[in-house]
């Protein structure tokens, strides 16, 4: 099971770590500009209380992708929360999810859901302190501060094979239905699309989505949830969402008739514009490095866990 996890949670931050964000200013400030996060968890510095199972106390390297944050209006609360999962090796899933508030608190929970029903099967809370226990970074490699402000621009993008990032400032949307929120944001960059086209009048649309695995509400139950923005070529973006349940597949997403943007500014497409690797030969060595690092990690690793 060690090097199971390894394999899920370290080595893909290993090679992409860059700056750390020390306050939790810094972690919404750079989430805000698009800007991909990772949260590494060192479990041992957390109050954490693994199953019997667990021989050792994990490194968790969790991507913020996706990630929301939601501040109160009365500055009573104000957090971020973010998701990752994947298959585990007996079939089940593994989701984490993570959270950071403005006075440090971090934390994370391991749930395993069922592979076979969706149900929830276990659950393992870690309580942590920013900078002790908690550590974000922006990554090296990934700042997307090219702006798609055009319909146009953003069917060239992606039909060209572009690495597109979504940010998404419900604040600056209508049709918000939250009361007391000033701050309602989101985003991430595992995105899929396809383009629309209405076969009797040809006009044409693109839907962008991504999803993610998570619990509900009140944590009893697996949710798999679905973000879709439908671009229209004037600019007009509609928001929506979905939460169904695992266990019945009822849809629990509390605004089912979303929120209504515009492009560039409530809904924000980034993407980093590409550049060849040899070109910086800095970047190169550093990646060299961090290779043949890695590298020794998991052969040491391997041989310890065996």
């Amino acid at each position: 099971m060690e090097f199971f996890f390894l394999l899920a949670f370290v080595l893909p931050g290993v090679l992409g770590q860059g700056q750390q964000l020390l306050s939790f200013e810094d972690v919404a400030a750079s989430l805000e500009l698009g800007n991909h996060v990772t949260a590494i968890f060192d479990a041992k510095n957390c109050d954490v209380q693994f199953p019997p199972e667990f021989r050792f106390m994990p490194t968790l390297v969790i991507p913020m992708d996706p990630w929301t944050r939601v501040q109160l209006e009365d500055g009573s609360q104000d957090f971020i929360t973010f998701n990752h999962d994947f298959i585990f090796y007996d079939g089940d899933f593994i989701v984490v999810t993570g959270s950071l508030d403005d006075i440090g608190r971090a934390s994370f929970v391991l749930h395993e859901i069922s592979g076979l029903d969706g149900s929830l099967k276990e659950s393992t809370v870690a309580e942590c302190t920013l900078n002790i226990g908690a550590f974000f970074f922006e990554k090296r490699f990934a700042f997307p501060n090219e702006h798609i402000t055009t319909y146009d621009d953003l069917k060239s993008q992606i039909l060209g094979g572009t690495h597109v990032t979504f940010l998404g400032l419900a604040e600056l949307c209508e049709g918000n239905p939250t009361t007391g929120v000033s701050k309602a944001q989101g985003g991430g960059y595992h995105i899929q699309f396809y383009v629309e086209i209405n076969p009797d009048n040809g006009q044409e649309d693109i839907i962008l989505e991504y999803d993610y695995l998570g619990v509900s509400m009140d944590g009893s139950t697996p949710t798999f949830n679905v973000v879709r923005m439908r671009v229209y070529p004037g600019g007009f973006v509609n928001v929506t969402g979905n939460s169904f349940l695992t266990t019945t597949w009822e849809d629990e997403y509390p605004f089912p008739e979303g929120f209504q943007c515009t492009l560039d500014d409530g809904a924000r497409f980034q993407y980093r514009r590409r550049e060849p690797l040899h070109s910086n030969p800095s970047q190169f060595r550093t990646l060299s490095r961090s290779m043949l690092s890695l590298f020794e990690k998991v052969n040491r690793y391997y041989v310890i866990g065996k």
